[in-house]
């Protein structure tokens, strides 16, 4: 054998020969073109650093330009970002510079030239800063009319309102008197001169010409002079009448009027210089070219990069090739080298070892006693020599263990049979197999017959509880690594489907040459009785140890034995408490006949529970809920009493909390309704028994709800608390205050007086007190608020009427106090009972009209300058069954009151949009468009879009020929919320018509953000157009605001000819009015639609 040849020297070299030359070419190769791929990755690292920075340049200028737009928007809210953009940018530009190599000699001049426009920009957004910053400097002129001119105007209004309200509501008739007019038309001349600055200055923000403002400006000044020229003939006619506060009044309004024009001629002077702007000059002259160089400059370098970077990718695409030819060339050699190979592993070991296996099977047949063919080499000689070897060992071993197995078949029957007499199930199982064997024993613990259960492990795992399987899988598997034998506790289903527990013991018997276990035995055990009385003793256990107290006495009361609530409930810890009577705990708060009636109970019916007062070991006494139960021995003789408690003092508190909750206001710590009520029933029989009056005072805080809004609730809630400590001040102890909810507060005053004139005044002059008090300033946190109220006062006695009728009668006081000025007491009298009666009759009224469908729609046309009619606006009218028709002057408000007008509103709509589907199908109305007045309430709905939107849907009808028309009023609640509302609707495709413009009060500066699609000049500027100078220019006014602004303008209330020519020579190209068609019934309307004549309409 040693003389055969060796494979392993044959190979060895041959093997060694090939690698080396391999090794060294592709050591070589690889060395080269790895130098070059890294040359080629730095430089493609360095360009993408490069552009990197360059992109951070130039998104940092970009959002420098981005932040300088919403800075002009929002000057405070933005100024911090513009200085960090522009820091932004200066640092950005100098990472680039730095990155810059020596041979970067052309890029290099491009980026300091970056530099240098990023350093002058940042000096020019410096500039636009500090002159947008400055308010008064940016807009001086709408600055003056923002903060110093509204206090004269306000002023102005409220002296105003207050002389007519004393004309209207004192004895004397003056309202259809030469002053009452002539003080009307000083109002209406100082709302057109309010109009008329506001139109001014929206001009001036639509960057009108200089000469319109002028012409503006001069109209102003003509309302003036005839306002000034109304007051004081003002001031002789109040010569002639007995009025104690109207010339006072006069005085200041016509003081206040020639501040306010003092303080225009100075919006006029400012607004009409020529560099009235100064952020827009910067702008346009010197930031937005930067900007423009700027890009350019970054574009430039760009492409220099993107040049750079094409040349070092098409060097490395050259050295990818190069590497791939290497790598084919080296295996196309290793093919053939494997190739060689495997012929001669074939031919000098596969054959000679298949015919080795082949005798070797036939020996251990017993077929054949064939000798195996001599070796070709050296290793495949010592191996035939191993071969046989074994062969020899495994004939030995064989008979061996003929010998052990019949030995161990002895052992196993003698342990089997002892099994069986312990009442123990066996087992034996083979893992690798799953083969398993089950006692007759074992299969009778799980109601078995003997061989019935499947034999296999899988069958009995599948019976395991599936809590129990984790556990039982981890102790069997430690068994069978070798870690140790196994025994645990596990439930087992029986064939009745019932659970046993089971105590499982095992261990391996045998394993196989790999030390894979083959064999496992073992046993089980029932213990389900054991556990069943481990169970009950821990329910006992816990049971003793639950939340509540337990205490066990002998017949004496003499403690045994206490568990742990018992100790945090009493105090006394368990060694202190055992020994010692159940009398430590007597509280001496229940007496004698107590303790009987529960000793009666625990005799007759062997148990007792109810509340007791116990005393704890700190002397405290407390509330618990008390059970005694006696413990009765088999012969009836008590052996031991049970006592379970547990604390309610947090139930007594929470009871009393809920007393308080149900009785007393929660923030104010007055009576609420409910206690109110009691008091006032009690206070009224009180009244009749000693025949004195009594007065019920019901008080509203004034604009409660701005305070809310502005300050939020929690100033609102602090100022409610304020207002209680100061009723409750101001009215005696026998006297009730409470609060109603929201801003309403009640005072019962009791045993005024036998005279009602006496009690009148008695009632009033605490209401004075009352008014005075809450009249004095709030210190809000730290805020400084002043505030009034409105109070009605309704006299009773006795149960002359009833609790209810009383609080009615204050409300409706308290109302007029309200509609008088607020800030007033009023007095309730029957002819405002009579005006409330009949309001509520129409409310009444006007629920059924709606249930009843009693409206019906006209429409009024509009037409445009052709003459043609383009579209209508709808109006609703009542024709109620006994009154005839109600004038919508008179259920509309009633309507908005109660919140009736979103039903209206909603049926309106609704007809409409049928209306307009209708009209799509017909040639001569399918161009027409409707006009639907849309209400605050109903606008101002959460689901308005939402309801908008099915309406359209479910009627079919065109959302573009549907316009809703809105009220100025509206607009200035919640600006934002609206525009966002209407720009929706808008999206749908409805037009917005702005009503009535011109007589509100709402800022001019946000019409440019409404998307309005239509202004409506009001017709108390049409109607006397032809005849009054001053409302020809505001109508010219805001036509060209409209045109300028690109806004449709209609003029309402066009009643004759003259007024529609004039509108026309002003630019007005669409009108409506009884000039050319009155509201009417649609059959009525389109008839008239079909007389006219048909055009097209622009």
């Amino acid at each position: 054998m040693k003389n055969l040849p060796s494979l392993r020297n044959r190979y060895v070299g041959l093997a060694t020969i090939l690698a080396i030359g391999v090794v060294f070419i592709s050591a070589y190769a690889y060395l080269n073109v790895l130098q070059v791929q890294e040359n080629v990755r730095d430089g493609l690292n360095d360009i993408r650093l490069k552009r990197d920075k360059l992109d951070k340049v130039r998104t940092s200028y970009f959002q420098l330009y981005q932040n300088i737009d919403l800075f002009l928007l929002d000057p405070l809210g933005e100024s911090g970002n513009i200085g960090k953009s522009i820091n932004s940018a200066a640092d950005n530009i100098s990472d680039l510079k730095s990155s810059l190599q020596p041979a970067d000699i052309d890029l290099a001049q491009q980026v300091s030239k970056l530099s240098d426009l990023i350093m002058n920009l940042k000096s020019q957004v410096e500039s636009l800063m500090a002159a947008r910053m400055d308010v008064r400097i940016q807009y001086p002129g709408v600055a003056i009319s923002a903060f110093d001119m509204s206090e004269p105007q306000q002023t102005i209004n409220n002296d105003f309102r207050l002389l007519i309200n004393e004309i209207e509501n004192d004895d004397f008739e003056l309202s259809s008197s030469e002053l009452y007019s002539t003080l009307m038309k000083a109002q209406t001349l100082w709302v057109r001169l309010i109009s008329q600055m506001r139109i001014y200055l929206a001009n001036r923000l639509a960057s009108f010409s200089t000469d319109i403002l002028i012409q503006q400006a001069e109209s102003l000044e003509s309302y003036y002079k005839e306002l000034i020229n109304k007051l004081e003939s003002l001031e002789l006619l109040y010569e002639e009448v007995d009025s104690f506060e109207g010339p006072e009044r006069l005085s200041k309004i016509k003081s206040n009027v020639n501040k306010w024009k003092d303080l225009f001629s100075d919006v006029r002077r400012l607004s009409e210089k020529e560099n009235w702007r100064a952020d827009n000059h910067i702008m346009q002259s010197t930031i937005i070219p930067l900007g423009s160089l700027t890009t350019k400059t970054t574009q430039s370098i760009e492409r220099f990069l993107s040049e750079k970077e094409k040349q070092l990718l098409i060097k490395h695409e050259n050295n990818s090739n190069t590497l791939s030819q290497l790598l084919m060339a080296i295996i196309i050699a290793f093919i053939v080298f494997i190739i060689g190979l495997i012929v001669s592993i074939d031919w000098l070991i596969f054959r000679p070892l298949l015919h080795m296996s082949r005798v070797f099977k036939a020996r251990a047949l017993n077929i054949t006693n064939e000798e195996i063919t001599p070796a070709k080499t050296y290793e495949l000689g010592r191996l035939i020599e191993s071969f046989q070897h074994m062969d020899q060992q495994i004939r030995l071993r064989h008979t061996e263990l003929q010998k052990q197995a019949k030995k161990l078949a002895d052992s196993e029957e003698r342990w089997s049979f002892a099994l069986e007499g312990a009442g123990d199930g066996v087992w034996d199982w083979n893992p690798q197999t799953d083969e398993a064997v089950f006692s007759k024993r074992w299969n009778e613990m799980i109601g078995y017959s003997e061989n019935e259960f499947p034999q296999s492990g899988t069958a009995l795992f599948s019976k395991v509880h599936n809590e129990d399987k984790d556990r039982v899988n981890n102790a069997v598997q430690k068994c069978i690594d070798g870690s140790c034998d196994f025994s645990i506790e596990f439930r087992l289903l029986t064939k009745n489907e019932k659970w046993k527990w089971i105590l499982a013991r095992g261990k391996v018997v045998s394993r196989d040459a790999e030390g894979r276990p083959t064999r496992m035995i073992g046993t089980h055990t029932d213990i389900t009785d054991r556990k069943q009385i481990e169970k009950q003793l821990q329910i006992a256990a816990t049971t003793f140890e639950s939340n509540e107290g337990i205490a066990i006495t002998d017949p004496d009361g003499t403690i045994l034995r206490v568990n742990t609530a018992f100790t945090k409930t009493t105090g006394y810890s368990a060694e202190e408490a055992v020994g010692q009577n159940i009398n430590i705990l007597k509280s001496d708060t229940h007496d004698k006949s107590f303790f009987k009636a529960m000793w009666e109970s625990i005799n007759n019916k062997g148990s007792w529970q109810g509340e007791v007062w116990d005393k704890r070991k700190n002397g405290e006494i407390f509330p618990i809920w008390l059970t005694i139960t006696a413990v009765l021995d088999d012969f009836g003789k008590v052996t031991h009493y049970v006592g379970t408690h547990y604390d309610i003092s947090q139930q007594k508190q929470s009871e009393e909390q809920i007393k308080k909750l149900a009785f007393f206001d929660s923030l104010t710590e007055l009576p609420n309704r409910t206690l109110l009520q009691d008091r006032m029933e009690q206070s009224m029989a009180k009244s009749g028994r000693d025949k004195l009056y009594g007065a019920l005072l019901l008080i509203d805080l004034d604009n409660f709800k701005m305070l809310n809004d502005t300050l939020g609730h929690h100033i609102g809630d602090k100022y409610l608390q304020q207002v209680a400590h100061r009723l409750k001040d101001n009215v005696r102890e026998v006297d009730t205050v409470a609060r109603l909810g929201g801003d309403e507060f009640v005072v019962i005053l009791s045993d005024l007086s036998n005279d009602i004139s006496s009690s009148a005044n008695a009632a009033e002059h605490v209401a004075e007190t009352i008014l005075s008090s809450l009249n004095q300033g709030y210190i809000l946190e730290d805020i400084t608020h002043h505030s009034s109220a409105s109070i009605g006062i309704s006299l009773f006695k006795g149960n002359e009427v009833t609790r209810d009728e009383i609080m009615k009668q204050a409300d409706m006081a308290m109302y007029k106090a309200k509609t008088s000025g607020r800030n007033m007491v009023r007095f309730f009298d029957p002819e405002m009972e009579s005006t409330v009666l009949e309001r509520a009759e129409l409310e009444k009224d006007l629920h059924q009209a709606i249930n009843e469908k009693q409206f019906s729609l006209y429409y009024q046309g509009q037409v445009n300058k052709q003459g043609n009619i383009n579209g209508a606006e709808v109006l609703v009218r009542w024709n109620h069954p006994q009154r005839g028709l109600v004038s919508p002057a008179e259920f509309i408000p009633v309507a908005e009151e109660t919140g009736l007008i979103i039903t209206l509103g909603n049926w309106v709509l609704e007809t409409a949009c049928l209306q307009l589907a209708k009209w799509s199908s017909d040639l001569n109305m399918a161009n027409l468009s409707i006009s639907v007045n849309v209400s605050a309430k109903q606008f101002n709905q959460e689901n308005f879009i939402d309801q908008v939107t099915k309406i359209i849907q479910q009627t079919g009808a065109d959302p573009r020929r549907l316009k809703f028309e809105l009220t100025e009023t509206l607009l200035i609640e919640n600006i934002e919320a609206v525009i966002g509302k209407m720009t929706n609707l808008k999206n749908l495709g409805i037009c917005f018509s702005l009503d009535d413009f011109g007589t509100g009060y709402s800022s001019l500066s946000y019409l440019r953000r409404l998307p309005l699609g239509e202004l409506k000049i009001d017709k108390s500027f049409v109607s006397n157009i032809t005849n009054d100078n001053n409302d020809s220019a505001i109508a010219k006014t805001i036509i060209e605001m409209g045109k300028s602004l690109g806004i449709n303008v209609i003029a309402e209330g066009v009643e004759n000819e003259s007024q529609k020519n004039l509108l026309a020579q002003l630019g007005c190209d669409n009108y409506q009015g009884f000039f050319f068609c009155k509201p009417m019934p649609i059959n009525d309307f389109e008839a008239f639609i079909l007389d006219e004549p048909i055009r097209s309409i622009n």
